[in-house]
């Protein structure tokens, strides 16, 4: 899964290059060892030990609770905003990935109470753009706030131990950006001037970059007691930067 720097710091070509080429979990990984070692706002937040959600010593697993269904993730989330993973959650949850959680992809979904018939899950991701820019200006203006798009929604695969997986998302299905040219431009000048990195040809080319900015889950099924449909909607925030 690409990222996007968003720092004010100057970009050098070598940089750029650097970024485009990296995995997700090295990308992952760099953005961890260098926020640890210029800001002590990480190290201050994850020390509030309260706030962390639930693991094993066994295995890193994160447990979600709703009011008709309950659900473990089989990996480390480390949140951002505080959230109190030992409570029943509201039926939409935006999570802020920290630096050092696990990838969502890849990883297993078990249900561990349900109150739902015909429960569905499934997955998508939604992307945003970015564009590096010269020296003398910030080092790159996200516009990660301002207009996104979306794969569709398809389903989680289930194993033969009845739990799903969140699946992982090639490069080349993650560059999709169907907003126009001009109207990126257009925002681009407003909010970041025309100093560019270079000529802005396509979202698909540099200075352009496509990148991740949530991943999501969606939970569908009917109270088995009323028939009333439920929808839950989980929307993972990944950190950015390179």
């Amino acid at each position: 899964m690409k990222v996007f720097l968003k720092t004010g710091f100057v970009l050098t070509t070598t940089l750029i290059l650097s970024c485009n080429t990296q995995t997700n979990n090295e990308s992952r990984k760099k953005l961890s060892d260098s926020s640890i070692g210029s800001s002590n706002k990480h190290s201050e937040d994850y020390s509030k030990e309260e706030n962390k959600p639930k693991t094993t010593s066994s295995e890193s697993i994160t447990s979600l609770y709703f009011t008709d269904i309950s659900l473990s993730i089989h990996s480390f989330i480390s949140e951002e905003s505080e959230i109190d993973f030992s409570q029943v959650q509201e039926n939409t949850l935006y999570i802020y990935l920290g630096y050092d959680s696990d990838p969502i992809e890849n990883q297993i979904v078990s249900i561990t109470k349900n109150s739902l018939n015909n429960l569905k899950i499934e997955q998508r991701i939604q992307t945003s753009i970015g564009v590096y820019m010269k020296d003398g200006e910030a080092g790159s203006c996200s516009l990660e706030d301002w207009k996104n798009d979306y794969s569709k929604w398809r389903s989680l695969k289930l194993n033969s131990l009845n739990q799903f997986t969140y699946s992982a998302y090639s490069d080349k299905e993650e560059q999709f950006f169907n907003i126009p040219l001009e109207e990126v431009k257009n925002e681009l000048i407003k909010r970041c001037g025309t100093n560019t990195l270079g000529e802005l040809k396509s979202v698909h080319e540099m200075p352009c970059e496509i990148f991740v900015s949530r991943l999501d889950l969606r939970i569908t099924g009917k109270r088995i007691d009323t028939g009333k449909l439920v929808v839950l909607n989980l929307h993972f925030i990944p950190p950015t930067g390179c």
